[in-house]
């Protein structure tokens, strides 16, 4: 199974970069061969393309990955996995701005990989926690988790 990020959250997130690189187009004129101008120009254009193909979720038989910047890999084992929490992500905004936690246990050292709702979307955040919980009825979820996997089940 392989999630990608919110579309609502994406259409905001593109259309911003977006606007940036066509204002920084647009305003530097004859300056555009600038070797600042055109580092920006490529750092906006990176992070167009990585919003929309770089970031993303991916949960297989034996493994759950958080994939950013294309190569950045998050990965814990399932059989690894030792808990699912719904933690706030700020203080301000407690009950809107939370990511769905995994906690597990490699080579005896804590691990965690986090995924804020706010790019991933609630749905699927819940289609992750119940396909885990459901493969692994062992792990530990806490009373947000179960609110969220009720919500959208």
């Amino acid at each position: 199974m392989k999630f990608g990020m919110d579309k609502i959250w994406l259409t905001i997130v593109v259309s911003w970069w977006v606007i940036l690189l066509a204002g920084l187009v647009y305003y530097s004129g004859p300056h555009i061969t600038n070797p600042i101008i055109i580092g920006l120009i490529i750092f906006f254009i990176f992070e167009i393309l990585e919003v929309l193909l770089g970031t993303n979720l991916m949960l297989t038989d034996k493994e759950f990955f958080r994939t950013d910047y294309f190569i950045r890999k998050r990965k814990i084992s399932l059989q690894d996995i030792t808990g699912l929490r719904y933690a706030s992500t700020w203080k301000l905004g407690q009950h809107h701005l939370r990511s769905l936690v995994i906690d597990g246990i490699v080579n005896g050292q804590p691990k965690l990989i986090d995924m804020p709702n706010n790019g991933f979307a609630e749905k699927n955040l819940a289609a992750i926690a119940t396909e885990l919980k459901r493969r692994s009825p062992s792990i530990k979820v806490d009373k947000h988790v179960e609110e969220l996997i009720k919500k959208y089940s």
